[in-house]
Formats: C-alpha cells, sequence, structure tokens
C-alpha cells in the first residue's frame, strides 16, 4: 500500500471522528468557485462533511457545504480551518507539508 496513503489515513481517521469542521475557503478556492457561487466570500463559512484520502494522487480531498453551496469536492488544502476547530495544529501541518511535495513533484516534472 502507498507509504503517504497510510500516512494521510491516521489524519483522515481523526478528521472523520470530529465531523464536521468549519472552515473558510481560501483566495484560490473563491476565485475558482465565485462565478457559480457569486455569494461566496473569503469569510464563508463551510463546514466538512466527510473527506477522501486519495494518498499521493490528490492527497485529503474534502466534501464541504455550506454558504448556499450543498456539496463541493475540494483540497484539504484549498480551506482554512476555523481556529477553534480540533485538529487545527495537525491539519495546518498536514497543508504545509502536502503544498511543500505538490511544489517538489510539479517541479520534478520541469514545470
Amino acid at each position: 500500500m502507498d507509504p503517504i496513503k497510510i500516512e494521510y489515513e491516521k489524519l483522515a481517521t481523526k478528521i472523520r471522528l470530529n465531523l464536521p469542521i468549519r472552515a473558510l475557503p481560501t483566495k484560490e478556492l473563491v476565485a475558482k468557485i465565485q462565478v457559480e457561487h457569486p455569494e461566496l466570500t473569503l469569510n464563508s463559512i463551510f463546514y466538512i462533511k466527510d473527506i477522501i484520502n486519495t494518498g499521493d494522487l490528490s492527497g485529503i480531498l474534502c466534501i464541504i457545504g455550506g454558504t448556499g453551496i450543498n456539496s463541493l469536492v475540494c483540497s484539504l488544502t484549498h480551506i482554512e480551518i476555523v481556529p477553534t476547530e480540533p485538529l487545527l495544529t495537525e491539519i495546518r501541518k498536514y497543508q504545509k507539508e502536502r503544498t511543500k511535495r505538490v511544489d517538489i513533484q510539479y517541479k520534478q516534472m520541469g514545470n
């Protein structure tokens, strides 16, 4: 089994035990979906309703809802966890490491 998927599953399990988790969209997420959802702002609260661990392929994906959006799938790296939520430190650590990992992979591809 993919060692990255195993590593991510530890966090995924903790997240599932603490659902729903409140989050805010990043600038990148707002920019991508604001055409379809003009009511979306950086202050829009989302709720992580479920997650999918894809391992190194796409990391941890979140199924989120809120602010007129019934269900949307996005990367855990495209949302900001509300500071009062559990697992904030662990999720931020994952986000930082995942972003570095993707950047390295992107550079290795010659882009």
